[in-house]
């Protein structure tokens, strides 16, 4: 009943997320949102703060669904862009989203900008931790992904091979300003 009535007091993207999600979207990735609140509140948040068409997939909580750090929806969110968990950077700023990504055989990207710091997510094994959104962009998760042909990771987004971003929007949703 009380996330009833303050679900909305995360209004506001982190400074720079808005930009960082344009560029990704602009270089053909497409990004997911997965969390573990209700799904009804994860789709109202996302299309109330975020511009219309940058999100593929936004999904929460639901029944018949097991939450993170499962890694059974973000497997299928994988399987639905038509890409091996591998070519996934999952990314999110906790340990729940570190242990999902694991669990996926996904690359996980932690920022150190939301709810956890860089500590717990290096002591929780993520493969990579970003310090601000400007990381964001096509030149470094290419590095990240090295091999991976960088044609592949800037496909088109309603092709196959689609590069998946999850926890993206989550992480960069700041509380009541």
């Amino acid at each position: 009943e009380m996330y009833d009535k303050t679900y909305m007091e995360a209004d506001t993207l982190y400074d720079g997320m808005a930009d960082a999600l344009d560029g990704l979207y602009e270089r053909g990735y497409a990004i997911a949102v997965l969390s573990n609140k209700q799904d009804n509140y994860v789709k109202l948040i996302v299309e109330q703060i975020v511009k219309e068409g940058i999100v593929s997939l936004a999904m929460g909580q639901q029944e018949g669904y097991p939450t993170k750090p499962d890694p059974s929806v973000p497997l299928m969110i994988a399987e639905r862009f038509g890409v091996l968990p591998s070519e996934v950077a999952f990314i999110g700023d906790s340990e729940v989203d570190v242990m999902t990504a694991k669990n996926a055989g996904m690359m996980s990207v932690g920022c150190d900008w939301g709810y956890r710091g860089r500590e717990v997510l290096e002591c929780h094994g993520a493969d990579h931790v970003i310090e601000g959104l400007h990381i964001l962009d096509l030149g470094i998760l290419h590095q990240l992904f090295g091999g991976i042909d960088a044609q592949r990771l800037a496909c088109q987004r309603t092709g196959s091979g689609v590069e998946d971003l999850t926890d993206t929007v989550a992480s960069g949703i700041q509380v009541g300003q």
